[in-house]
């Protein structure tokens, strides 16, 4: 039922996402989408799994949910997010909105709790705000390097 759940709700954003223009390169798009899973895959597995902070499902669905999860979908919102960001011209609103996508992922994460995709065992609320917080950070940071090194037409700016 959870992989189902997930499945369409993942198909259907990332239908949306497909579908939108962004302001983004697709190679940009590409790159930091990349990055992030490197970036987040190497928390989980460094912090979250070795601390036993995070205790997986066993369940093949399970897993196979948390894998789509973390793949698409989460790299999908960021990345959504960066060129929602750069849309907004007022500061304040974007401020409001990088608040509301930190509470979207942070509530994704305890949705996973809820729906047994894995367990909290000693993750802490302010440390899942903490992570989240920092993958936004370098998302953006390395949106901006890779524009800054390549450019938005897509040619190497020595």
């Amino acid at each position: 039922m959870v992989l189902v759940v997930y499945s369409s709700v993942i198909l259907l954003f990332l239908l949306y996402f497909c579908t939108t223009n962004h302001p983004l390169h697709l190679f940009e798009i590409l790159f930091v989408w990349f990055m992030i899973i490197f970036l987040h895959e190497n928390f989980l597995a460094l912090f979250s799994l070795n601390l036993k902070w995070i205790e997986p499902s066993d369940e093949p669905q399970m897993i196979t949910s948390i894998v789509i999860s973390r793949i698409f979908f989460t790299p999908a919102i960021i990345i959504w997010s960066i060129g929602c960001f750069y849309r907004i011209r007022v500061k304040s609103v974007k401020g409001g909105f990088l608040l509301l996508i930190l509470g979207l992922l942070v509530g994704l994460d305890y949705a996973g709790d809820y729906y047994g995709l894995y367990t909290f065992k000693g993750m802490k609320v302010w440390v899942v705000i903490v992570e989240w917080s920092t993958l936004l950070l370098l998302a953006f940071i390395i949106q901006v390097g890779y524009r800054k090194l390549i450019g938005k037409g897509g040619h190497f700016n020595a």
